[in-house]
């Protein structure tokens, strides 16, 4: 049976790796937006190029760029037949917004959720291993992810889709306690 799933929190908390584990058990799409963004970067594309300044700033890339790319991925025959896990999306009412509007389908939206302290010591652990995993972006990011994603939780509150789960834990630990909330 086809699955769709939002996992929602803020940056370092997990949601990529935990989505990729979840991708292998259950064959389920991961489509994270950040790792989108950052193929085409990579690639120089018209795309990448205008996101590059948006990201390393620490703000989001604008709901209709985003939008665009994440309806074409979730029309995909792929997608469609595996279901999926949006990592990254939405970050914004408007996004949400977007996909009620759009008719997509969700079976439950996981906040994943951990502290800012925790959260920066994830980030700088990393090892600066990404342009936007700088202090002073980590902190702009995290301000960003309040103001702009933190309104989400009581938008699928409101709809009764949302599960928070404890995101401070080990990678282990914490995919134990997703897969309990999704089974």
């Amino acid at each position: 049976m086809v699955k769709n799933y939002i996992f929602l929190g803020p940056p370092g908390v997990g949601k990529g790796t935990l989505a990729s584990l979840i991708q292998e058990e259950k064959n389920i799409k991961h489509i994270s937006t950040g790792e989108i963004f950052r193929n085409e970067m990579k690639k120089k594309t018209k795309l990448g190029l205008e996101v590059k300044a948006i990201i390393e700033s620490g703000d989001y890339v604008p709901d209709n760029i985003t939008n665009e790319i994440v309806k074409n991925v979730l029309n995909s025959d792929e997608v469609k037949k595996r279901g999926f896990i949006l990592d990254g999306y939405p970050r914004t009412v408007n996004q949400a917004e977007f996909l009620k509007e759009n008719k997509i389908n969700l079976d439950g939206v996981i906040l994943l959720d951990a502290s800012d302290k925790v959260i920066m010591e994830r980030l700088l652990g990393r090892g600066l291993g990404r342009a936007d995993d700088d202090p002073k972006i980590i902190s702009t990011r995290l301000d960003v992810y309040n103001k702009k994603t933190k309104p989400l939780i009581n938008f699928y509150k409101a709809e009764n889709l949302l599960v928070t789960i404890n995101a401070e834990g080990t990678i282990e630990e914490n995919y134990n306690r997703l897969i309990e909330a999704i089974n």
